[in-house]
């Protein structure tokens, strides 16, 4: 989107036990580093996380959306 990528990984769990995370990251292609992110275990709080990220890039981002490059999430 833009300048910035949505990731997503899965994560091992932290314990014998627990279910595996899903760790998601606001990355910033021009500063070339992180600059948010979250571990959801919950699908409700995935779905929350992301669509918090994708409003950091709008609010950032004045040109989200009409970029040519625009990446793909």
């Amino acid at each position: 989107m833009g300048k910035y990528e949505i990731r997503m990984f899965n994560s091992s769990p932290s314990s014998p036990g627990d279910a595996p995370r899903l760790w998601m990251e606001l990355f910033d292609h021009d500063a070339k580093m992180s600059t948010d992110s979250s571990s959801c275990h919950e699908i409700e709080d995935a779905v929350s996380t992301f669509e918090a990220l994708v409003s950091q890039v709008k609010n950032s981002n004045g040109t989200f959306g009409s970029e040519a490059d625009e990446r793909q999430v």
